[in-house]
């Protein structure tokens, strides 16, 4: 057996039954969505199996950015796509449906300033490769000359959507090639140690931030036309989707923010404001649970760099920090757990990035380790001897495959009567590493546990959630038990 198999627990709450000759059989997808289960990491098919969801690395952020979403300046919900065309915007979206035969030709009767589309990959991701392909027929060929630029989505005026570019590749020569590459990587101080620390030749990293790809033709050729664009990206991130799979992220300080660490955007970031007092006192920490359990082997941390446009002029990097993962596993509890859950945390790094200040510590930070069951993650930050702020845009989670535990429960289901139980069947596939386990409880009668949370996902009393606006929480949560 596998130690990386990934588990599906089923339970199933039922009154004391006597079934006899008469079935109960669950094999609809409209009968497994009255189940309840974290969202988006379970698969429900129209034939009325379930499955796991793959998650998967050196994917192509582009072919599923129309999944996702993200408010802009305004406060209005923008989905990923096509964001700008300056020219013939009614055939923008054939760069993003991987078919060689469709294209974006730009109007040739257009000024050359049109010739420009933009894509929103709808979130921040890591990304290594930048692929154009280009037609090459009786009707469409390459654009000739051209540049690509890349941002990762920072507002450079509070209020405004407006970004800084920066250019990733083009041309130098007229273009006859149908597929242009390019590589794409980050410079970094390469200050910063600590245990799975990713450094490299020259302190340069093979990916970078992007959530937006903007391309610019230069001149306007007969027939120039660009027929898909591919954005190659570290992985999946697992951290997205946190809070819609139940789980949450809380905080020592600035718990209002706390959940723009997993929001795929760098226009919204969680600040730590450092003071000389020990890292409980101070705050600097954050507990993180995922809603399920899943196979991390890779941890990416992105900050702004120093005084960087709408953060303010006094943000510094991080000094110190340490990370802990726990799957899951619980431990006595001792003393104040108000701070850190009762679960069995293991160490997994410490990284010191005092060797020069300001401008001169990293700001990325790459960690690769041999894959562990996450289900909670614990960061706390040492100030030390100084003052200062700092923000986190974005922690990246990855791993390989599908979630290592996911648990799905049923409602009460009523047999009409008092009955019982001869036996429980399924049919499953269950390849190797992988397996089912299946639960049930019975009664005649249910309990309702009701939970509070806060806007952020905190959980909190029910005193204090009467008396926070609508705006501030989210809605109950009922869990029979």
């Amino acid at each position: 057996m596998s130690t990386r198999m990934p588990c599906l627990v089923l339970t199933l709450l039922l009154p004391v039954a006597d079934i006899g000759a008469d079935s109960l059989v669950i094999d609809s997808r409209r009968q497994w969505e009255q189940w309840q289960f974290p969202q988006g990491v379970i698969d429900l098919h129209e034939d009325g199996s379930v499955g796991l969801i793959r998650f998967d690395r050196n994917i192509d952020a582009v072919a599923d950015a129309r999944n996702f979403t993200h408010k802009n300046a305004a406060g209005d919900e923008v989905r990923g796509g096509i964001s700008k065309a300056g020219s013939n915007p009614a055939d923008a979206a054939n760069i993003l449906d991987a078919d060689p035969e469709t294209w974006w030709q730009p109007d040739p009767a257009a000024d050359v300033d049109s010739w420009r589309i933009e894509i929103d990959l709808g979130r921040l991701v890591q990304a290594s490769t930048i692929r154009l392909h280009f037609p090459d027929n009786d009707e469409a060929v390459p654009l000739r000359e051209f540049t690509v630029l890349a941002s990762e989505g920072t507002r450079q005026a509070i209020g405004r959507d407006l970004f800084l570019f920066s250019r990733v590749g083009g041309t130098t020569l007229p273009n006859e090639e149908t597929l242009i590459e390019i590589q794409l990587s980050t410079v970094e101080p390469g200050n910063a140690t600590g245990d799975h620390l990713v450094t490299t030749t020259d302190d340069t990293l093979s990916h970078m931030p992007v959530q937006y790809v903007r391309i610019v033709s230069q001149t306007k050729n007969p027939g120039g036309a660009l027929a898909d664009v591919e954005v190659i990206a570290l992985g999946d991130n697992i951290g997205l989707g946190t809070i819609e799979r139940g789980g949450t992220l809380r905080g020592g300080s600035n718990t209002q923010n706390i959940t723009n660490l997993a929001d795929g955007s760098a226009s919204l970031w969680w600040s730590g404001r450092g003071r000389p007092i020990p890292w409980r006192e101070s705050g600097m920490w954050f507990e993180w649970d995922l809603g399920a359990t899943f196979w991390v082997d890779r941890l990416a941390m992105l900050e702004p760099s120093y005084a960087y446009a709408t953060t303010g002029s006094q943000n510094s990097q991080q000094i110190s920090f340490e990370w802990q993962t726990s799957d899951g596993t619980p431990v006595p509890t001792e003393g104040d757990v108000t701070i850190q859950s009762p679960f069995d945390f293991q160490y997994l790094t410490f990284i010191d990035n005092r060797e020069t200040s300001g401008a001169g510590r990293n700001r990325h930070y790459d960690l690769r380790f041999p894959p562990r069951k996450v289900r909670y993650l614990f960061y706390n930050h040492e100030a030390f001897d100084q003052f200062f702020t700092y923000h986190l845009f974005e922690v990246f989670l990855y791993g390989r495959g599908f979630p290592a535990k996911v648990r799905a429960r049923s409602g009460l289901i009523d047999l009409q009567g008092a009955k019982s139980l001869r036996s429980i069947r399924w049919e499953a596939m269950t390849p190797p590493g992988t397996g089912i386990e299946i639960r049930s409880r019975t009664g005649d009668s249910i309990v309702e546990e009701i939970l509070y949370f806060g806007k952020n996902g905190e959980a909190i009393s029910e005193a204090l959630w009467n008396k926070l606006p609508a705006s501030q929480k989210l809605p109950l949560v009922v869990n029979p038990e």
